[in-house]
């Protein structure tokens, strides 16, 4: 039986892959900044929107997993959540960040003045700013604590679809499949996917616990 030390090592790694998939959307947030007052406004402004539309499809569903999923497991390992209060907290602050850019894209709209030009590279930069701290005090103090946790009973953890500590609810089953065996090849004994021919096929699994479908 998998025990929770399994569930929450794989967790872990699963974490740290959409860091890095996450890593990549700031490195763009720091290109379209650089290159604000450089370029055409409608440019720009098209940049701008890319952001914003990557920052809802992307950051804010993997915000609500960790407030959903991945917090309660290092509140419990911790037994407090003020483990998890700053970064919680920091969800909100970059969110609330991130709603400048709406206010960016109008301004954009029309020609920019050199205060204007200055204002959206500095909402720009900040949210980059937030960004980068916030993933790297995750990585440090946090997500490690998912990879050190032990002793648990091997029921506990389970009362959850394994499917739903393990990914994110914007994420189909097939874009983490391999991961999972991966990890878990230790207990199960299986090392790599069964190849079934009809992998798109819809499987028998437990409703969303966040009423959200699986995108491929």
């Amino acid at each position: 039986m998998v025990e929770m030390s399994d569930i929450a090592g794989a967790e872990f790694t699963y974490a740290m892959h959409e860091h890095r998939e996450l890593r990549a959307g700031v490195e763009e947030i720091h290109t379209v900044a650089s290159a604000i007052g450089w370029g055409t406004t409608k440019d720009a402004m098209a940049a701008v929107w890319r952001i914003r539309s990557w920052f809802s499809g992307v950051f804010v569903p993997h915000a609500a997993w960790e407030d959903a999923v991945v917090y309660p497991e290092i509140e419990r390992t911790t037994n407090t959540d003020w483990s998890t209060k700053l970064m919680r907290f920091e969800h909100y602050q970059i969110e609330r960040a991130a709603t400048k850019l709406d206010a960016d894209a109008d301004v954009l709209r029309g020609a920019l003045t050199h205060d204007q030009t200055s204002e959206i590279r500095g909402h720009l930069f900040g949210l980059e700013a937030l960004l980068r701290a916030h993933l790297e005090r995750e990585e440090l103090f946090l997500l490690p604590l998912l990879a050190e946790q032990g002793g648990a009973s091997e029921t506990e953890g389970l009362t959850r679809p394994i499917r739903h500590v393990l990914w994110p609810p914007h994420r189909s089953i097939d874009s983490g499949l391999d991961l999972l065996v991966t990890e878990l090849a230790p207990v199960t004994g299986v090392a790599e996917v069964p190849d079934d021919g009809d992998r798109d096929a819809p499987r028998n699994l437990p409703e969303d616990p966040y009423g959200r479908e699986d995108r491929a």
